[in-house]
């Protein structure tokens, strides 16, 4: 990919270059000479466009030559009288030059600055095209000194504005140099999933010029076939009218003989086309069997739509919360500066949270969008429709567990949780959250053990005891590896308390990683395929066990696994009352 994206380095330099300036007419230094006495009488003259174009072509001469520091001293006079024209457009394409001295230069700090200087004028033109070329050319400085993060986002731009002309060749571009951009990051998930696209765009893109070429020698060979046969048909009518057909010569039968070849031809280049149109009416039938593909895209659809009307429950349930405490403030006088600290906080645990939520949600808010853009271009496959779905069922899964938590932690913000404890079978409740799970652990071939004894009872708050299991065994689905092993275990001691251990063979966490849990800055990691999280979910595991009585510990080895153990109040001998289950409900 290194070797790739010099390519495209080069290509786009030269590209830009030929677009601005046409050959050079310096052949010698007295050439040079002659033109800077010219440009200086013409500076006097006022004639400072004039003057612009001389030290333009002196610059592209310097510039051909590989002296690039009076290319540089020339192309920065041109600059300055433009600045005295007002010529923005004179000023956007002697920057964008500029920008690729610099980077030839290794100076891609100064490159990036012109680059950006040509782009502001771009976008005032209203030019796509032209702004999605600059783009890409200033992430490619950038890619230079590692501003990744900064590039992917010029990338996305212009991958944007590729989709809304349809320009494919464009898009195929903008799909490379995400690729190679997330491999330079070390993200090899992204980088296989920006690589599907590309493919899939560089097949499309091949297949539309090889049909192009073909479709031109048909056509050019039919027309020149009609053009012949026309020409001999007019000779045998001609004939015929001077009453010479009935000798029928020698000559006269060739020249019929061979009409009637041609006629034939064109027969058969009818029939050929013929073919290929039943061809294409076969291909079409086919792809109306394949419309449960379509499906996908409803669903893709849909997950979107949820997602967006969570984020206005989310965001009406913090702004009421906000609402709630301020009023709370003016009535309690005496807790005004407890309160203020409340606000505070809740301020903070806001904007924390809406700026993990828009962060994680770009990721996959993108992929579905991109992947609905390329089926309904028909540019996949069915495999690599399938593909892509697995794909996005994982990412959709771990979206809406977190939004999940999200609403959990919202609601008890905005209203309080009524604790309901009862006498409750562990077993059973493990079993319902394993099972809800089982699917998310088979995406990576992970095994769920259930060591739970049947006759542990402990008294506790049902639903909370659910979303601490569900929450501590999805961590664990997320930072263990594929073929991994996830264990939930459970004992009474002392005769007061139950333990519950969930323990994951996974990646394990540092000690400094470990001191980080369960605190208000939410602590969060991406998974071992890059899952994503609030840090939410810990914090409502530790106020759930301790709301019941309990209390939650972690031990964790790097490279070995990490278990997380928490307590609940053993069962005070009251009536154990049944859990139901998903099919009892």
């Amino acid at each position: 990919m290194v070797n790739r994206q010099f390519n495209i380095i080069f290509f786009l330099l030269f590209l830009s270059f030929l677009q601005g300036f046409t050959q050079n007419k310096f052949r010698s230094t007295e050439e040079i000479n002659t033109a800077l006495e010219k440009a200086d009488f013409l500076i006097k003259q006022d004639e400072l466009k004039e003057a612009s174009g001389i030290y333009n072509d002196i610059a592209i001469k310097y510039w051909e030559d590989k002296n690039l520091d009076l290319a540089i001293e020339y192309f920065t006079k041109s600059y300055r009288l433009n600045e005295k024209l007002n010529s923005e457009g004179g000023k956007a394409m002697i920057s964008s030059n500029l920008a690729m001295i610099y980077c030839d230069k290794t100076q891609y700090e100064k490159g990036i600055e012109y680059f950006n200087k040509s782009l502001a004028y771009r976008r005032t033109t209203g030019d796509k095209v032209a702004v999605s070329s600059g783009l890409i050319n200033l992430s490619i400085a950038q890619n230079n000194i590692k501003k990744y993060e900064e590039s992917v986002v010029n990338l996305e731009e212009a991958l944007k504005l590729s989709m809304e002309i349809n320009d494919t060749k464009q898009m195929r571009a903008c799909y490379g140099m995400l690729a190679e951009t997330y491999e330079k990051m070390g993200n090899v998930e992204r980088t296989m999933h920006y690589f599907k696209f590309y493919k899939s765009f560089n097949d499309l893109v091949s297949r539309k010029r090889e049909k192009e070429l073909t479709q031109k020698i048909e056509e050019k060979d039919v027309l020149l076939l009609q053009s012949e046969n026309e020409s001999q048909k007019k000779e045998l009518e001609l004939l015929r009218r001077n009453q010479e057909l009935s000798a029928l010569s020698k000559e006269m039968q060739m020249l019929y003989e061979n009409v009637s070849k041609k006629e034939l031809v064109l027969k058969l280049k009818e029939e050929e086309t013929k073919a290929k149109n039943r061809e294409i009416e076969i291909q079409k039938q086919k792809l109306e069997h394949e419309t449960e593909v379509n499906n996908y895209v409803t669903w893709g659809g849909g997950i979107i739509i949820l997602i967006l009307l969570i984020l206005l429950i989310i965001g009406y349930s913090l702004y009421r919360f906000r609402n709630k405490t301020n009023k709370l403030l003016k009535q309690q006088n005496a807790e005004i500066s407890h309160q203020k600290a409340n606000i505070e906080y809740a301020n903070k645990t806001k904007d924390k949270l809406l700026s993990v939520l828009g962060h994680d949600l770009r990721g996959p808010f993108a992929t579905f969008k991109n992947l609905i853009q390329l089926m309904d271009m028909k540019v996949l496959s069915q495999d690599d429709v399938v593909t892509h779905i697995k794909d996005m069922s994982s990412l959709a899964d771990s979206t809406l567990l977190m939004l999940d938590n999200t609403l959990i932690w919202a609601r008890g913000q905005m209203n309080g949780e009524m604790l309901e404890q009862k006498n409750i079978e562990l077993y059973i409740i493990v079993k319902e959250v394993l099972s809800f799970l089982s699917e998310t652990a088979k995406i990576k071939n992970i095994e769920l053990i259930n060591h739970t004894p049947p006759e542990l009872v402990a008294f506790a708050d049902a639903n909370q005891i659910k979303i601490v299991i569900r929450n501590l065994v999805s961590n664990a689905i997320k930072f263990t590896l594929p073929n991994g092993k996830i264990t939930i275990a459970a004992h009474s001691y002392n005769d007061e308390f139950v333990s519950i251990r969930v323990t994951d063979t996974g990646i394990g966490m540092k000690p400094e990683d470990v001191e980080k849990l369960f605190t208000s800055e939410h602590f969060t990691k991406t998974g071992t395929k890059n899952e994503k999280g609030t840090g939410l979910g810990l914090l409502l595991c530790k106020d759930y066990i301790e709301t019941n009585g309990g209390k939650i510990n972690v031990t964790s080895e790097v490279n070995k696994g990490t278990t997380f153990a928490f307590t609940l109040k053993v069962s005070d001998n009251r009536t154990v009352e049944p859990n139901l289950s998903p099919a009892d409900s």
